[in-house]
C-alpha cells in the first residue's frame, strides 16, 4: 500500500514550560528533541516542583506569559515586561509577583523532577477529576522540561477531524503545544497518527520513532492568548479518541509523541516519510 504523502507544516519550540513559544522555520533534532526547546521552566520554590500549565491556578498566567530565543539566549515576557533569563533576581521577582507564590526560572533540569497536573472529571478515563504528580520526561530522556517524550506532533488530519467534531469550538494548534505539526493532506482522514505507533518515519534529515499516542489534560481546555476557556475540546476528544496509554487506561488522546534515533534538522516543508514496518 502507498504511504500517504506527509510534510512539516509548522515547527514550534517553547524555551519555558508552560509559557507561549515560537514559530521556527527548522529545528535541529536530537536525543532531547528540538533544540532550545523546553530548556527551562519555573519552579515553586516552596514545593519544589516544576509549575506548569497542568496546574490551572497558575497555568493561566503562565500561557498568557512568552518565551523567544534571541542570539542563543532566551527572552522571557512576563506581563508588559521582557527579561533575559540570565537577569536572574529580577525575572524571579517579577514571576513570583505575577504567579502568587515563590518562584524562580531554572534551566537545569533534575533526574527526578515531578509536577502537578490537574484532570477532569471524565467518565470512563483513567484519571478523572483527581490532582496527581507526574514525572519530567516521563519516557524519554532526562535533560529537558518536557512532559513525556522528546518530540511532540500533531497532524493537520486529526485538526481538521477535531473541528469537525466540535464546530462550536475553537480547534486552534495552540491549545495542544506540538513541537511538530505535520500535513498529511486530505487523503486520509481522521486521527491518522493512531496507527503510527512504534513506527519510524525519516523527518528532515532525521530518523524518529513514534511512541504512544499524547493523552489531552486540563491544558486543552483553558484560554490563552485570544483562544477563549472551553471545556468541550476535552471532551470532544475524550468522546471520540480514548487511547490505552502506558497500561495506565484509557486516556483522551490526539497527536503522538515520538523520539529521535538519529540526529537530524527539519524544516518547514520538508517530508515525512513512514519507513517499511
Amino acid at each position: 500500500m502507498t504511504e500517504p504523502s506527509i510534510r512539516v507544516a509548522e515547527i514550534y519550540r517553547f524555551p519555558v514550560k508552560s509559557m507561549a513559544g515560537e514559530h521556527i522555520d527548522i529545528a535541529s533534532l536530537d536525543r532531547l528533541g528540538i533544540a532550545g526547546d523546553r530548556r527551562y521552566a519555573v519552579r515553586d520554590l516552596d514545593t519544589g516542583k516544576v509549575l506548569s500549565a497542568k496546574r490551572p491556578s497558575v497555568g493561566r498566567t503562565l500561557l498568557n506569559c512568552g518565551a523567544r530565543t534571541v542570539d542563543g539566549g532566551v527572552m522571557v515576557r512576563v506581563g508588559d515586561r521582557e527579561l533575559a533569563a540570565t537577569d536572574t533576581d529580577e525575572i524571579n521577582a517579577v514571576l513570583s509577583t505575577t504567579l502568587g507564590v515563590r518562584a524562580a526560572l531554572d534551566g537545569a533540569p533534575g533526574a527526578d523532577e515531578i509536577y502537578e497536573s490537574y484532570w477532569p472529571e471524565m467518565d470512563g478515563l483513567a484519571l478523572s477529576d483527581v490532582t496527581v504528580d507526574l514525572p519530567i520526561a516521563m519516557s524519554t530522556e532526562k535533560g529537558t522540561f518536557v512532559d513525556l517524550a522528546a518530540l511532540h506532533i500533531v497532524t493537520t488530519a486529526s485538526l481538521a477531524h477535531l473541528r469537525n467534531l466540535a464546530p462550536e469550538s475553537t480547534i486552534d494548534v495552540t491549545r495542544f503545544r506540538p513541537g511538530i505539526v505535520l500535513d498529511t493532506g486530505d487523503a486520509t482522514p481522521g486521527f491518522v497518527e493512531n496507527s503510527w505507533v512504534g513506527r519510524r518515519a525519516q523527518l528532515g534529515t532525521a530518523v524518529i520513532e513514534f511512541g504512544t499516542a499524547a493523552p489531552r489534560c486540563v491544558m486543552t481546555t483553558l484560554a490563552q492568548g485570544d483562544l477563549p476557556e472551553d471545556r468541550d475540546v476535552l471532551r470532544t476528544i475524550a468522546h471520540h479518541n480514548r487511547q490505552e496509554f502506558a497500561g495506565f487506561g484509557d486516556f483522551a488522546c490526539l497527536g503522538i509523541y515520538a523520539e529521535v534515533v538519529e540526529p537530524g534538522d527539519a524544516r518547514i516543508g520538508d517530508e515525512c516519510t513512514l519507513l517499511p514496518e
